[in-house]
């Protein structure tokens, strides 16, 4: 999150949990995950709109597929290293 900060720019943040606080000049895409990095720096993702909703709630469409060309790409996946 430091690095969107820090960019010049539209700066998109995908995350697949729901992110506890909002930045400024950041898109933030909760519930989404990114599954393919193509030619061209194009990012797909899958937005999940309504599967967390209870089957009554649920009106309109269930995800939104993203397609987003980026200028540069900066992966951090969230894994943790544990030393011995």
């Amino acid at each position: 999150r430091a690095a969107a900060m820090a960019a010049s720019g539209r700066v998109i943040l995908i995350d697949e949990n729901v992110p506890g606080a909002t930045l400024a000049g950041v898109t933030m895409l909760a519930r989404t995950t990114a599954f393919g990095r193509y030619d061209d720096n194009l990012i797909m993702a899958v937005e999940r709109l309504t599967d967390h909703l209870p089957h009554a709630a649920r009106h309109g469409p269930r995800q939104r597929l993203w397609q987003i060309r980026a200028r540069a790409i900066v992966l951090a996946t969230g894994a943790h290293q544990r030393l011995p």
